[in-house]
């Protein structure tokens, strides 16, 4: 749910399940948003429940948001990467005037959108405002190798879960 961070969607903080909790106001009906997103990674390895939730601080303080309850069915075949762009994309459909990308102002950059720092590529907010396709190849690049290096230092050995779909 980092990728939220880049979005005015919340990502449950001021909640009792924070990060498993994500929807806005704008998202008027939890239940299409559900099955919105999971036509998108069409996985049973994630359950998303419609859920309404009003957190008590940050995004959306004090405010009720419609959205879905994350629950994780099987962890070793989730796509945490491929659910995040999909619960954007999802947001997106469900009202493109209301959802909005985080100004600048991330971390150390000042200049440049907080999701395009988050997802590591100049512009991807273009690609899914301009809904490119989420199974496009521009999605995984670099993920094999990403992949490679990253099983060189884990502490637990765990096979990385690699292509979007």
């Amino acid at each position: 749910t980092v990728m939220l961070e880049g979005t005015n969607i919340s990502e449950g903080r001021g909640t009792g399940l924070p990060f498993q909790f994500v929807g806005a106001p704008y998202i008027k009906n939890s239940e299409a948003y559900a099955k919105r997103i999971q036509d998108y990674i069409r996985s049973d390895a994630v359950y998303l429940r419609p859920a309404e939730f009003q957190p008590t601080s940050q995004k959306w303080a004090g405010e009720v948001c419609h959205g879905v309850h994350i629950h994780v069915v099987e962890p070793k075949r989730i796509h945490t990467y491929a659910l995040g762009l999909a619960i954007i994309r999802a947001a997106m459909d469900m009202d493109a005037k209301a959802f909005q990308w985080k100004a600048p102002g991330y971390e150390y950059n000042h200049k440049d959108l907080p999701i395009d720092l988050i997802l590591g590529e100049l512009d991807s907010h273009k690609k899914l405002e301009a809904g490119l396709d989420l199974k496009d190849p521009f999605w995984s690049k670099g993920e094999e190798e990403y992949a490679r290096q990253l099983s060189e230092t884990m502490i637990y050995r765990r096979q990385p879960i690699t292509g979007l779909w």
